[in-house]
């Protein structure tokens, strides 16, 4: 009994020893690069989104196409100059230059929208805003990790 039950042991931990080993010697799975989109790319799933969202018409699409690939092409060069620097009262500024580059984008959009996709508009920007809140209260309550 004693030789059975010890046998069953020695077994089990080279077993266990075993799974150890091929999971320590595994190949290391690459991870996908992915290329960034260009600003057209950007601008058309944008375009195709609101269509989804607000039920837009074809004019409608390309004119939204049309506004969002200015909004993107006049943020990219603000959006890096915020990364760049670490002077506060700097990005502060860039911060403004990009809020108005996104108010004139939806003076843009609100002035070939219906009134039933304006309001529809409001509501998505509504929850698009709250959710951004949410993730940025996680962010600041999750614990950091090194």
């Amino acid at each position: 009994m004693k030789t059975l039950i010890l046998v069953l042991a020695g077994a089990l931990s080279a077993g266990t020893a075993l799974s150890a080993q091929v999971k320590e010697n595994a190949p290391v799975q690459s991870l996908k690069v992915v290329p960034p989109k260009t600003a057209e790319e950007r601008s058309k799933k944008d375009a195709d989104r609101a269509t989804v969202e607000l039920g837009l018409n074809d004019l409608q699409k390309t004119k939204w196409e049309a506004a969002s690939l200015d909004r993107i092409n006049a943020n990219e060069p603000l959006k890096a100059k915020m990364k760049a620097t670490t002077d506060k009262s700097e990005k502060q500024k860039t911060a403004l230059l990009l809020k108005e580059n996104i108010k004139k984008f939806d003076d843009t959009v609100n002035g070939f929208l219906t009134d039933d996709q304006k309001t529809k508009w409001a509501q998505v920007k509504k929850e698009r805003k709250e959710a951004h809140r949410e993730k940025m209260k996680r962010r600041e309550t999750a614990p950091v990790t090194n």
